[in-house]
């Protein structure tokens, strides 16, 4: 988080700025620790004992010239750690604990005087006792299990520990330090019986008067308010479709939405409409729940009469206001090709949901013209694929071009007659990074398999 380095690093670390916070890149050095320390062990192991190891191996020819030398380096290399142990001690000792704004906030508190300087003073304090006592028992902690393996490594140089009792300490200490971690964060407090389980919210009779309708619609919930409504909408999506969703990250697309039309609510009727918005949920005079029912909504997919094209992104935003959803469909100039439809398009042309999964959504057709569909699910062109006729086995079908409409919705051009449509989610990205992890898998068994050949012909 310190911001004048990590400009740089978006700027020009491959792939740095796709992170969802600079704290990810911890695992890099995390893992190149953990390499160094693989690559370290090994060293010691095939270093060699100065003399005859507990049993083991004559010392070499030539009076240890070499082990010396490598007992010389390891002895630099204890030099460095209790350097680095130094420097962490001068800073233990150095730091003050404090933040800039707690410094702010403690001339804010010391201004104030009386029982608020006194909490306040006292709750600092606190906050400074507890990171300094986080630093020494951290640090301790290190100190305590590196000097136990550097004392344990020395034995073994000098040949007064067999190799394996030195791995099997060595792993063993790493087993404890990984565990000792490893249970601060899930032990026997994260596992609960069915009993204390979080209790589920009960649903008002305003929500279970909407979950009677058992088909396919989106609900927007005003009773929290419409900030909280369109951004962290995770009480209402508990129990519907939430038109803000579950999760305050969304996709861009749909955060430009929010902020130009579904932010301006109720001057956003085409939108609430082509969202399949079926219920609005609103706090009553009385304090009690009220239902509105939108007759507006749209359905899970309907034909257009027309397609209206814009020139960009922001031009289509702009013409979403005062549009007619039912009729007219919205696209980018740029697709002006995929977005055909007849100039007399079938009037009694029908399009219905099937069905609908996460990864699939089935619809059928009946027309006598061509037609252009508009589909209430989210545009993403990552993955989602469009197949006509198709079945579920190798043959999927012809593969349609799916049309970005309404800015935030898909769009596809479906020709004249009887059809079925399938939406299937299948990023390539996901199955190509299967087909690479088991082909690594399959050279690693490989890798280790010849390894062990490889050492037993050397023994042999």
């Amino acid at each position: 988080y310190f911001p004048e380095f990590n400009r740089i690093l978006l700027k020009v670390l491959p792939m740095y700025n796709k992170f969802r916070a600079p704290s990810v890149i911890l695992v890099i050095p995390v893992f190149l620790l953990n390499l160094l320390a693989m690559l370290s062990l090994q060293r010691l192991w095939s270093g060699g004992q100065m003399g005859k190891g507990a049993g083991e191996r004559e010392a070499p020819t030539g009076g240890g010239s070499e082990q010396e030398t490598f007992w010389m380096k390891y002895k630099k290399g204890v030099y460095l750690i209790a350097g680095v142990f130094a420097v962490l001690l001068y800073l233990y000792v150095s730091f003050d604990y404090t933040t800039a704004g707690e410094r702010q906030l403690q001339q804010q508190i010391n201004a104030a005087g009386g029982e608020v300087a006194t909490y306040g003073q006292s709750f600092l304090k606190g906050l400074r006792e507890d990171r300094q006592a986080l630093f020494l028992h951290s640090l301790e902690r290190s100190l305590f299990f590196i000097a136990v393996v550097v004392v344990l490594a020395g034995f073994y140089i000098k040949g007064k520990v067999h190799s394996w009792i030195f791995l099997g300490l060595t792993g063993l200490l790493a087993f404890i330090d990984i565990m000792g971690i490893d249970v601060q964060y899930l032990n026997s407090d994260n596992y609960k019986d069915a009993a204390e389980a979080p209790v589920i919210p009960t649903p008002s009779a305003a929500d279970k008067q909407v979950l009677q309708d058992t088909g396919t619609y989106r609900v927007l919930d005003l009773r929290p308010g419409l900030g909280t409504a369109l951004t962290y909408g995770a009480g209402s999506a508990w129990w519907h479709h939430s038109v803000g969703g579950y999760n305050p990250a969304k996709l861009s697309i749909y955060q430009d939405l929010i902020d130009h039309q579904l932010g301006n609510y109720p001057q956003c009727k085409p939108v609430i409409d082509m969202l399949n918005t079926k219920y609005i949920l609103q706090r009553g005079e009385g304090g009690g729940d009220t239902v509105l029912v939108n007759e507006g909504a749209l359905g899970a997919a309907w034909f257009v009469r027309g397609v209206r094209f814009e020139q960009d992104a922001r031009a289509v935003m702009n013409a979403l206001t005062g549009f007619d959803p039912k009729d007219t469909a919205i696209v980018p100039d740029k697709d002006r090709r995929e977005a055909s439809v007849d100039a007399q398009p079938d009037s009694g042309g029908q399009i219905q949901l099937i069905s609908h999964d996460n990864d699939e959504i089935v619809y059928r057709t009946d027309s006598r013209t061509r037609q252009f569909a508009v589909f209430s699910e989210v545009y993403y062109d990552r993955g989602w694929k469009v197949y006509l006729d198709g079945g579920d086995g190798a043959d999927r079908g012809t593969e349609l071009p799916i049309v970005r409409t309404n800015y935030v919705l898909r769009g596809v051009s479906v020709p004249a007659g009887r059809h079925t449509i399938r939406m299937v989610f299948h990023p390539a990205s996901y199955y190509m990074g299967q087909r690479v992890q088991r082909i690594a898998g399959v050279m690693l068994v490989l890798l280790l398999l010849g390894g062990v050949v490889a050492d037993i012909n050397k023994k042999m």
